[in-house]
């Protein structure tokens, strides 16, 4: 048996009752009680499914971060997937309480309903459903505090987890209404411009323009993102001086940098590790940070993204596939070899802005596809 759209919507209002649970619980990456609390509501609900509930603290961090939810359902049999998603949101403490969770005109509203409690909640309630119809997939939820910043302390067990798990799904919010099978990577570069201090107006001719000099440098690094198709570089952060009257010193720049695959990672490092000063007695000093590998849409990926059209194929849904320049955890579980399908959040837009929302009349579409999905994976290996 499986979840027609139809059934779907008289399940909406539970869903959208324990998405208000959710929500108006605060979960600023920063503060690790507040997502911890959140982590516990949810695995609650997952406990209450029947799940085996694992907490880990991950990779030790400079500052305390939440803890990291695993929950396995079906533990005694082959894993069939990981379901990845994080209950951190970009919102400080309080915003719940300024903005509260709303279902208004068509949408539900909120801090974090679309980026990406939506998403998680989505995750449990097709569980949810399939536990009512003695159905438990042989599957593990993991559930983040920390994807917002770039997943340090998650990231090792991402990994770990995704190496023991044949397929990947990941309910961050899709591309429109489409399914994310590719993701670029991101990197970022500091870059620092070192000249000499002088007198601006009595002796400027001894001194070496830190500032002038990294305005050559980002005019030549804009110039990169040519370098590999699909790639963006954008010059974000510049700082430079102490104050007027001296001959800037110093000077540093942050550069985002998205990748479509490892060759354009090493065609921009090696851009990078090329630059040289223009102003004589000028010296540069570049750090590179890989943050996140690319997630490439691979033949078994295109293999997983084929079950999911045909699920929604017999569900009388039309999928549409999509890569996108944003990251998630997906991102790490495809690079080490699973096969991963990202953006099964459920439909609406504006992550990350005070008019954040959720398509309430999309939702029985995406709940009904998640469902028959994770079922039919449980199915077949």
């Amino acid at each position: 048996m499986t979840l027609t759209v139809e059934e779907a919507r008289s399940r909406v209002d539970a869903y959208v009752d324990r998405l208000r649970q959710l929500v108006s619980l605060d979960t600023p990456t920063t503060e690790p009680q507040l997502v911890n609390t959140a982590l516990q509501l949810v695995a609650g609900w997952c406990r209450d499914l029947g799940a085996c509930i694992a907490w880990e603290d991950g990779t030790p961090y400079k500052e305390p971060r939440g803890r990291i939810l695993l929950a396995r359902f079906g533990q005694d049999r082959p894993r069939r997937a990981l379901l990845l998603g994080h209950v951190d949101t970009v919102w400080p403490a309080g915003e719940a309480a300024r903005r509260p969770f709303r279902v208004h005109g068509g949408r539900i509203l909120g801090p974090g309903v679309y980026d990406m409690k939506g998403g998680l909640v989505l995750a449990v309630e097709a569980l949810r459903w399939l536990r009512q119809r003695h159905v438990e997939p042989a599957v593990t939820c993991l559930f983040t505090p920390d994807e917002e910043i770039g997943s340090w302390v998650s990231r090792a067990i991402i990994e770990r987890e995704a190496s023991a798990h044949p397929v990947a799904l990941c309910f961050e919010p899709p591309a429109g209404e489409a399914l994310v099978v590719q993701r670029k990577g991101i990197m970022q570069f500091t870059v620092r411009a070192i000249g000499r201090s002088s007198h601006a107006g009595i002796a400027p001719e001894k001194g070496v323009n830190a500032v002038e000099e990294m305005a050559h440098q980002i005019l030549a690094i804009q110039g990169m993102a040519g370098l590999e198709p699909g790639t963006t570089v954008s010059c974000d952060v510049v700082r430079g001086g102490e104050r007027v009257n001296v001959v800037p010193a110093e000077a540093t720049l942050d550069v985002d940098v998205r990748i479509p695959s490892l060759a354009a990672r090493d065609a921009v490092t090696q851009a990078f590790r090329g630059l040289a000063p223009v102003l004589p007695g000028a010296r540069l000093e570049v750090t590179p940070l890989f943050k996140r590998p690319p997630m490439v849409c691979t033949g078994r990926t295109r293999a997983l993204a084929d079950t999911a059209r045909e699920t929604g194929r017999e569900l009388g849904l039309r999928i549409e596939f999509a890569a996108s320049g944003g990251i998630s955890d997906g991102n790490f579980a495809a690079a080490v070899g699973c096969p991963t399908l990202d953006g099964l959040g459920p439909v609406g837009d504006d992550a990350h802005a005070l008019q954040e929302h959720l398509d309430l009349d999309a939702l029985p579409s995406r709940l009904a596809l998640v469902t028959a999905l994770i079922q039919r994976l449980a199915q077949d290996p």
